[in-house]
């Protein structure tokens, strides 16, 4: 490594500015996207700690919300404006209004994506602590230490694998965000963000993440955002609904979809 790379990369750990810049004169791609959350990670692991001591708004939603402003942050910077950390910090700050928003209305959770949350949460935490990967038995019985000690009732093992069994098909094979419960703010999450707001590649071009024009169209159905920049559950299409509203045939439309679950698939991994 030359010298001159070596001065990039210590600058770069102190600028987050030129890590951002990569990151958009590669069109946002997924690969450049994790540096940048590295570097801010210690921001908004403050942000979230700082409103999960709310006690109705769960810290799986605040998360949630906290990782959409920053990659809502991070696509509305504009150089020369305020330094880029700034920018980050105003942004994460909007968590404020969500949790009184949140606070006000009495939120509670949909029963699967809560689960989906503690197993999430469960399985990192036993990663981290015991330093393999956890059996699926530690993961439940560290779900139900939380879930008892918050008055709800524990759940069992066959529960576990099942919802684990449903979230495969529902993310990698269906692709019908309607029918899936994604877990907001984690890394499936990330990446659909991540692909809903790329640049597509030019028609006929193949990548291994980056969608093309008609694939982004596609995918834009299968997982619409609402104004605010939240999954549309309630406006996710299905393949056969997408064929009818694009005019594209139906196997163009299942050939797309095939070709979107395996980038997903792999934005997902690179996320992970």
């Amino acid at each position: 490594m030359s010298l001159e790379n070596i001065l990039q990369k210590f600058a770069a750990k102190n600028d987050p500015t030129q890590i951002w810049q990569i990151w958009k004169n590669n069109k946002e791609h997924p690969d450049h996207f994790p540096p940048l959350l590295n570097h801010f990670q210690k921001d908004i692991k403050n942000t979230v700690n700082k409103f999960s001591a709310n006690q109705y708004v769960s810290k799986f939603a605040i998360e949630k919300n906290v990782m959409d402003n920053f990659l809502k942050a991070c696509q509305t910077y504009r150089p020369g404006e305020a330094a880029l950390r700034t920018h980050v910090i105003n942004y994460l700050q909007k968590t404020s209004r969500f949790v009184g928003d949140q606070s006000n209305t009495g939120y509670i959770p949909e029963p699967r994506r809560y689960l989906v949350g503690q197993y999430e949460r469960s399985l990192g935490s036993l990663k981290e602590s015991l330093g393999r990967e956890p059996v699926l038995t530690e993961v439940v019985n560290h779900m139900n230490e939380t879930m008892v000690s918050e008055g709800k009732r524990p759940v069992s093992v066959s529960t576990i694998q099942l919802l684990k069994s449903e979230r495969k098909k529902d993310v990698h094979e269906s692709q019908a965000l309607n029918e899936a419960e994604i877990p907001e703010g984690g890394a499936e999450h990330t990446a659909i963000l991540t692909m809903y707001h790329s640049t597509p590649v030019k028609a006929g071009e193949k990548h291994q993440y980056r969608l093309t024009p008609d694939e982004h169209i596609i995918f834009r159905n299968l997982f619409p955002l609402t104004e605010d920049g939240a999954l549309d559950y309630k406006g996710a299409l299905k393949p056969k609904q997408i064929a009818l509203k694009t005019g594209y045939s139906q196997p163009k439309v299942s050939r797309s979809v095939k070709s979107i679950a395996k980038k997903l698939k792999n934005t997902i991994t690179l996320l992970s």
